[in-house]
């Protein structure tokens, strides 16, 4: 178990961390807004005539077919919902706190 302590940080990292984790929860809950559209609107086998054609693999591994411009804006959001995240983790390991507390831990 951990000694780290989020109080002992500066305020200021706090706030990137709570803000960068914030920011992640709030777009992955989109992103799975935006699955569950798919889930329940998208064709479930390909169309072309309407250009659903894209697979996606979503919940429990049901594959629905989007068309190209939804198919690249999901890919978009999949691939950088978790980039506000990444701020947020390297002003947690790079503080002096961090490391004191894993230290503890480890003795």
């Amino acid at each position: 178990m951990s000694n780290l302590d989020l109080n002992a940080l500066p305020l200021w990292r706090r706030i990137v961390f709570l803000c960068g984790f914030l920011l992640t929860l709030a777009l992955g809950a989109i992103l799975a807004n935006k699955e569950f559209d798919f889930y329940v609107s998208g064709a479930k086998s390909p169309v072309a005539v309407t250009g659903e054609v894209y697979p996606v693999s979503l919940y429990h591994g049901a594959i629905r077919y989007l068309p190209a411009q939804e198919y690249e804006r999901y890919e978009t959001w999949k691939t950088r919902f978790c980039l506000p995240m990444l701020p947020a983790v390297l002003v947690l390991i790079t503080s002096g706190e961090f490391w004191q507390a894993i230290r503890e831990t480890d003795s």
